[in-house]
């Protein structure tokens, strides 16, 4: 029998049942219609009667309007039927679409209910701040601009007083610049040898004044903390190194940002590791519930990417691994 002879004879048999049905609520549980092995009820006819009517009251429909209906019912099972047939529903992307839809309904029922009892105290926010002071505090911060004359710690009296002698000019030519000029100016091309910020007027920008950076002088960095005024210089510095001609060119106070200025701030921090902590807790029960979960170690190790794997244009390849 053709498809469309069975599918006739499945109308009428339909139009039979529904005009000796005048109650449907009676019969939920029968079998409306056939769909190969698949079988449509009468509750589910009834359901989406009721989502089609449009306001209509569903009792008065007729029986053509309720074949109309269910024949739109069937035609949706005999699509699925043939689906299956063409052995759609085991290819990769189906399934995988199919998984997705299962993981988030999991989810929605699941996590998301774990996840809406988070709450985060005023008291949790304030250990938080507590606890990362640092993490909203400003250093005190100084820039200085430096012009450095090496001299090696083996050099002979002679050369020592030589390079003393040229700091010394140095010395007096930088008081004598204008307050126009940015740091040294030329003077530091024509006597530093800190290749860093000889050619910037000397300028050695921001540094903290926790004397934490090692690549400065000490001798620099004390003489820094005796400099209060802008564009001032300090005596001639003799650091370990050298002579050191030091101007403060700024200065930055240490500033702590209120509790009242990032509260909002550290509470989407900690409800964002919350989240995860309920989240991993949650995925480590559901592995509890599913065993054994286990990896070939052996297997994993072995495994090798083809090349035209490798190859894929960047747009079609997943997110990054992590690095570690």
């Amino acid at each position: 029998m053709s498809g469309l002879s069975r599918y006739v004879i499945a109308s009428i048999y339909i139009l039979a049942i529904l005009t000796g049905c005048s109650d449907l609520k009676e019969q939920d549980n029968s079998e409306v219609a056939l769909v190969g092995e698949k079988a449509i009820l009468t509750a589910q006819l009834i359901a989406r009667l009721s989502d089609r009517s449009n306001g209509l009251n569903a009792a008065n429909l007729t029986e053509q309007q309720k074949l109309y209906v269910l024949n739109g019912m069937i035609e949706r099972e005999v699509q699925i039927a043939a689906a299956r047939l063409a052995g759609y529903e085991t290819e990769l992307t189906i399934v995988a679409a199919v998984e997705n839809l299962l993981i988030n309904k999991l989810r929605s029922e699941q996590l998301d209910k774990l996840l809406a009892d988070i709450a985060i105290s005023q008291a949790d926010v304030e250990n938080y701040f507590q606890q990362n002071l640092q993490k909203y505090t400003t250093p005190a911060m100084t820039r200085l601009a430096i012009i450095r004359l090496s001299l090696s710690s083996q050099a002979n009296s002679d050369k020592q007083a030589e390079v003393k002698a040229r700091a010394e000019q140095a010395y007096a030519l930088a008081l004598k610049l204008p307050y126009s000029v940015h740091g040294f100016g030329s003077l530091a091309a024509k006597y530093s040898d800190h290749q860093a910020t000889r050619y910037a007027g000397g300028d050695l920008g921001w540094i903290q004044n926790d004397n934490s950076n090692k690549q400065i002088d000490d001798a620099v960095l004390a003489a820094m903390t005796n400099l209060n005024e802008t564009d001032k210089m300090a005596p001639l510095v003799k650091g370990a190194d050298g002579y050191y001609l030091v101007k403060l060119l700024d200065s930055r106070a240490l500033k702590q940002q209120s509790l009242e200025q990032v509260g909002s701030n550290i509470q989407r921090i900690l409800e964002r590791e919350k989240r995860k902590s309920v989240e991993a807790d949650w995925l480590l029960s559901l592995r509890k519930n599913i065993e054994p979960v286990e990896v070939n170690q052996a297997v994993l190790a072995g495994i090798q990417i083809p090349a035209n794997l490798q190859s894929q244009p960047a747009q079609s390849l997943p997110p990054k691994l992590p690095n570690k």
